[in-house]
């Protein structure tokens, strides 16, 4: 994946574990789905996500996402965690909902 019109990267800092992987993916794909509003500061709410790990992610994992579709009111997402070495360690494909213009927090 290349980071471009909606997409992002987000990178980890050494000794991150599993959990903070899966933070750093999540921060990746919401960001990606962000980066297609016209208003970033429009509430998303992810409504569905899937990880996939495939080894340990290492020092210094790095996230790159891509928004692949969707909608005004829906944003299909996928991003990849890379290690320090390059190496795919996992995968995620989430679905975020965007909050209707004007709609009560």
């Amino acid at each position: 994946m290349s980071a471009g019109i909606g997409s992002a990267v987000e990178a980890g800092a050494a000794g991150d574990d599993v959990l903070r992987s899966t933070a750093l993916l999540h921060a990746a794909l919401a960001r990606a789905a962000r980066s297609r509003l016209d208003d970033a500061r429009r509430p998303l709410a992810a409504i569905d996500m899937q990880l996939m790990f495939s080894g340990a992610p290492g020092d210094s994992p790095r996230a790159q996402a891509q928004a692949t579709g969707g909608g005004r009111s829906v944003c299909f997402c996928e991003a990849e965690l890379h290690d320090a070495q390059g190496r795919t360690v996992a995968r995620a494909m989430a679905t975020f909902r965007y909050a209707q213009t004007g709609a009560p927090r």
